[in-house]
This record gives structure tokens, sequence and C-alpha cells, in this order.
């Protein structure tokens, strides 16, 4: 963190003025015909004379003066200089004429400490707002600290200190702590399908600083170890993000592709028997980082996703039909949504917490297909079709917003609340849209997206107990937990007891269990849930495959290890 650099400086106003006939009382007035400022070089001259000219003309006293000086300094922090004062030398006004000067302090050394990993070259440009010879800006410094620290192999923090050896200066200390940038990992969990093989098994490499310019590069494969006789699972990530310290922004590239097979007991409807759920995700996303405000850090993310799902199903020859009006399932489409959130972090002593809240358009391009709705509608849309014969739009818009709150407790106990939501403005949505209600990140206790919906929204209540690994003897740190969760969904134009109509479907499932939390150093992670169906909801109604039923327990583990 920067500490504040501004000190109360003496000013001195009645006894640095002086007036032609000798010293002024504070109750005197005389004429100011003109402001002079020296030393300025971070505000255009226009600005200064702006600034000043309220405070130009007769009948004027030392509160105007006082004014002056607040209205500079004001202007110099509100565009992120808050090291700079402005004070009135000793003078006299026999001509009119009122001086001000503004000391800018400027950075006289910058030293890199801590770094073992990262060049201090690298450092350096990490931050281009702190150079010697120049007048810190503290917004663009911290836009530069949160941007750097988003790397996941080094975290900083700069802290600026009157100088000794220079006086009117300052020294700067940039704190590093790094690691190796090149680490690979592996993980596993539990999040796969009985058709696809319940575990899922997975490698990654990444290296956080190519070029010695913190560009980041990630590579991915999972699998599935359990997979049946004759099925694929295939899933294959990219991701590539750049910073652009000049601005204070980041870019994001990303590419995921999933190539998965099933065989014919996996999936039989009449002739067709064979199920190939392939599909890809790319995009780009621009990211903003606002100025840290006291507790808070904020960020704006633009992003344009395109999501091709090329679900088919082929019968015992090998030729494709798409089963339209039949099976929304065997039917490829792509969506195209443009988005924009603004999420941040906020922290105090004992409680921290997140948010983000986003607005997500899609610009709808690809083929046409024809619909029938159980209550009678007809059409030819791209996404009607897909979304179980329901009438959507090819432009739908959806809403996002989510946060979480982390509260220590007495003796070392901690509660947490998050929560996620969506609204589609009361439109049905293709399901690579929909929110998921189901699965270890939302309502654990039951299969991933067993159960998701339109709109709805999803809580998750946690409490934390201290940690219990030196009791154990066990390096690291381990915590247990219980946890409530719930969440209810919404989805529309669905059909109805009364045949030939649709209306909107409630959907509400409910858990509750607990669970281990364990994190050795960077190098391991470990989450283990167990938790039993208190409300299965719609699940209740699935195919015998995947029905939960209420008392059912399920176990989600995740493991991720670095090396």
């Amino acid at each position: 963190m920067i500490p504040a650099l501004r000190k109360n400086f003496c000013r001195g106003i009645a006894a640095a003025l002086l007036v032609a006939t000798g010293t002024a009382t504070a109750e005197e007035l005389f004429e100011i015909r003109r402001i002079e400022v020296g030393g300025n070089t971070l505000l255009a001259d226009d600005a200064v004379r702006r600034l000043t000219a309220p405070f130009v003309g007769p009948d004027k006293g030392f509160r105007d003066i006082q004014m002056a000086l607040e209205a500079l300094e004001g202007a110099y922090r509100a565009a992120g200089y808050t090291a700079v004062q402005v004070i009135t030398p000793e003078q006299e006004l026999t001509g009119g004429t009122l001086r001000l000067e503004v000391r800018e302090t400027p950075v006289a050394t910058v030293t890199v400490a801590g770094n073992r990993h990262f060049s201090e070259a690298n450092i350096r440009a990490t931050l281009p707002s702190l150079q010697e010879g120049k007048t810190p800006n503290a917004r663009l410094l911290s836009e530069n600290i949160q941007l750097a620290n988003e790397n996941p192999a080094k975290q900083l923090d700069v802290v600026l200190a009157l100088s000794e050896k220079h006086p009117g200066q300052l020294d700067a200390t940039v704190n590093v702590e790094d690691e190796r940038p090149f680490r690979g990992f592996v993980n596993a969990d539990n999040t796969g399908t009985r058709l696809t093989g319940r575990h899922r098994l997975g490698v990654g490499l990444r290296h956080s600083n190519l070029w010695d310019r913190d560009h980041t590069a990630t590579f991915a494969y999972t699998g599935s170890p359990d997979k049946p006789d004759g099925t694929k699972v295939d899933i294959y990530s990219l991701g590539y993000r750049f910073p652009l310290y000049g601005i204070g922004d980041s870019i994001d590239l990303f590419y995921a592709k999933s190539n998965i097979d099933t065989p014919a007991a996996a999936f039989t409807l009449g002739a067709f028997e064979n199920l190939t759920g392939k599909g890809e995700l790319y995009g780009i996303r621009w990211n903003h980082y606002f100025q840290r405000r006291g507790e808070w850090s904020t960020k704006l993310i633009v992003g344009w996703d395109v999501r091709a799902i090329a679900t088919t199903c082929t019968g015992p020859s090998g030729e494709k039909d798409y089963l339209k009006g039949l099976s929304a399932g065997c039917t490829p489409y792509t969506t195209r949504p443009l988005s924009a959130t603004y999420a941040g972090t906020w922290q105090r002593p004992g409680v921290a917490g997140d948010f983000s809240a986003g607005l997500a358009y899609n610009l709808a391009t690809g083929q046409h297909h024809e619909y029938s709705t159980v209550d009678g509608k007809t059409g030819n849309d791209r996404y009607s079709l897909v979304a179980g014969n329901r009438n959507t739009r090819d432009d739908f818009t959806v809403l996002r917003l989510g946060g979480s709150v982390s509260q220590l407790l007495p003796a070392n106990w901690m509660a947490r609340v998050a929560g996620s939501l969506q609204s589609s403005f009361r439109y049905p949505l293709p399901p690579a849209e929909q929110i998921g209600l189901s699965g270890a990140q939302t309502v654990r206790g039951f299969h991933e997206r067993t159960v998701a919906a339109d709109s709805g929204y999803v809580v998750n209540v946690e409490l934390y107990a201290p940690d219990v690994a030196p009791l154990l003897t066990l390096p690291g740190n381990l915590r247990p937990l219980l946890f409530v969760d719930a969440a209810r969904g919404y989805s529309y134009g669905m059909p109805t007891r009364d045949a030939g109509r649709t209306g909107t479907e409630p959907a509400g499932i409910m858990s509750a269990g607990l669970g281990l939390r364990y994190s050795y150093k960077k190098d391991v992670q470990v989450r283990f849930d167990v938790a039993s169906v208190v409300d299965a909801g719609p699940a209740e109604d699935l195919s015998d495959a995947s029905k939960t039923r209420n008392g059912d327990w399920l176990g989600h583990f995740n493991i991720v290890v670095g090396f």
C-alpha cells in the first residue's frame, strides 16, 4: 500500500504576506490584480488561470488567499498528484500581484527489493508512472499496482517516503514477492456424468512472464479416466493475457474446444444412436482498472464471446439428422454475446467481499431453424428450437449479478455468504446461456447442471471452523465447514398442465452438508464437500440416471497440485 504523504505545512499567510504600509491584520482588505503561480509543470496553464481567477479583484483578504491555495491543491489531488504542495512565499503586495509557489515533490530514487525471478527492468516497466525526476501520480500508480498484481507469479507494493538525502523529494521502494513464472498443475474432480465418466483429470502449463513483459500463457487439457468404452472425452483450452501498463489496462484472449462422443448405449432416440457433444468457445476481454479508493478496488470488463455448440445425432449408418422439432439437443447453434461487467473487491480488518454486475447482449448470426411451440406458435429463427421449442429472441439480453462477503468471527471462526443472480427478462434462452442451479459450485448434492433455468438465483451460506492442521500436525491449513445451499429458477414458455398452453415453470432446490478446505502454500489446494438434498425440486422428476430425491447424499471433490 502507499502511505499518506501529505504533511501539514505551515503556510504562515499572515506572517508571510506584507502589504505596502506594513503587516496586515486579518480584517484588512486589499486588491489582488493578478496571481502568479510558479513551479507548476503538471497542470495546464489555462486550467491554473481558471482556478485562480475567482480570487482576483478588489476587497480581497487572507481568506481569499487561503481559498486560492486550496483550489489549486484540490485540482492537483483530483488529477492524482497527492504529494504536491502549494505555498505562499514571503512577499509584498505593493503592485497587487500575489505569488503562489508549487512544490511538486518529484521522485529522487526508485529501489526494487525482494525480486528473485523477475528482473528489475521488468518491475520498473510494470510501474511506468513511477520514475526518477517525476512527480508520482497516485491514481496512475494505483492502477499500475492493481494490474501488476493480477500476475499470478508476482505481487508488489510501493512505499513512498520523504528523502533524507534529497530535501523536497521522495524515495520510492518497490517491495516484490515473486515465484517461478513457469509452473504446471494437475487437477482432478468428479464433475462428470454417468454417460461420459464421473471423474475428470486435467493437466495444465502456465508461463507468467513471456518476453519479460508479464505476458501470461496457459494451456490445459482435461479428460475422463473412467469414461465408458467407446466414449471420447477431450477438452482443450488456451489462454493469453497481456498488460497495457501505459494505460493501466489488460487484454485476455481465450479458446476452448470440447470433443465428447458417446456410444449408442448412452443415447437412444428412435434410430438415432450416437450423440456427439462438440463445441468451441473463444473470445476477448478488455479489462480496465480504476483507481483504488480506500478499501475498494474496481474494474470494468468488456468482452465478446463466441459459443459454438455442435452437438449432433447420427443414425446407425452415420447419416446426420438434426431431428428438427423433436430433439433440440441434436441441433447445433452459436451465440455471440457482447458483455460489459463492473466488478470489484473490498477489504477491511476482519471482513472482505467481492461483487460483479454485468449485462450481455447477443449479436445473433448463423442458421435459422423452424420451430413450433406447445401453444401453436410457429416461426423460423436461430434459438427457439434449441431452447426446447420455446419462443425466444435472437438478440436476447441477460443480466448477471454476483457477490460474496466473508466475516471473521470470534475464536477464528469465519462466516461466508455468496450469491449469484441471472435475469433473461422473461425470455427463454438456449441451454448454453441458462444459469446452472446445481453442482459443486452452486447447490451441492446434485450433479452438474441437472437443474438449470432461464432466470434464477443461487445462495450459499458457509460457516468455517478454525484451522485444525496444527492439532493434526499437518503442514498447511485445514478448515472444516458447514454449509446450506439454495437456488430458485424460472423457465419461460414451458408446457403447462392445460393442453396447448405455456407458462413459467419455477424450480427450487436446497441442500445442506459439511466439507473440508485444505491448502499447502500455493502447491496444493483440496476441496471436499458432502451434501444431503433437502429439496430435490425438479431433479426428482428426471430420468432414473439423473434422478435426485430428498435425503440423497452426494460428495464433491476438487484437487489441484502445482509443480
